[in-house]
C-alpha cells in the first residue's frame, strides 16, 4: 500500500510539473520551484492516504464483524475525501456491506446509490444494493440490479446464483 501511494505521489508531482513546462518550454526549473508547483499535489495525497487508512482500519473492523466501528471508520474516509478522489465510491460501497449486516437497507440503498453515482462500473456496488433491496422485500428492484450486473459482467457466478434464487421465489 504504501509503495503504491509513493509512486502515486510522485507521478502526481511529475504531472504536475510537465503541464508546467509544456507552457513555459524554455524554463529550467529549481527544486523551490518544483516544490512550490506540486505542493497542493502533496497535500491532496497526504489526505487521500489518510482516507486510505481509515478504509483499511474498517476493513479491519468489518473483518471481525464491528459494523458500527466499521461505519464510523468509512464516514471518516468519505468526510475527509477530497474531491476527485478515485476510491470514495468503495468507502460508500464498504460502509452499505455493513448497513446490510446491520439489517439497515434504506441506508444500504443510499449508499451504494451514492457510490454508483461516482463510479456506474463499480459492479460491486451494484450487487450490494440488489442485497439490500432484497432485504427490502423489494425484489423487483433486486432483480433488476442483479439483471444490470449480469449484462456487464455475465461469468459473475455470485450474482447469477443470487438471480435465480430470487426468481425461483417469485413463480
Amino acid at each position: 500500500m504504501f509503495m503504491w501511494t509513493a509512486t502515486h505521489m510522485l507521478l502526481k508531482r511529475l504531472a504536475v510539473v510537465g503541464r508546467y513546462l509544456e507552457d513555459h518550454q524554455s524554463e529550467v526549473l529549481t527544486i523551490q520551484q518544483v516544490s512550490d508547483l506540486t505542493k497542493d499535489s502533496d497535500t491532496f495525497q497526504a489526505v487521500l492516504q489518510k482516507a486510505e487508512q481509515n478504509k483499511e482500519i474498517g476493513n479491519d473492523y468489518y473483518r471481525d464483524h464491528l459494523w458500527n466501528q466499521a461505519i464510523e471508520m468509512y464516514t471518516k474516509a468519505i468526510d475527509i475525501s477530497p474531491p476527485g478522489d478515485d476510491h470514495k465510491c468503495v468507502y460508500y460501497c464498504n460502509r452499505a456491506a455493513c448497513y446490510n449486516q446491520l439489517e439497515q437497507y434504506d441506508k444500504a440503498v443510499d449508499d451504494c446509490t451514492v457510490a454508483l453515482d461516482f463510479n456506474p462500473k463499480f459492479f460491486k456496488a451494484l450487487y450490494r444494493r440488489a442485497q439490500a433491496y432484497d432485504g427490502l422485500g423489494n425484489n423487483h428492484k433486486a432483480i433488476s440490479d442483479l439483471q444490470s450486473l449480469l449484462e456487464k459482467t455475465p461469468q459473475n457466478v455470485q450474482a447469477r446464483q443470487f438471480l435465480d434464487k430470487l426468481l425461483s421465489c417469485n413463480r
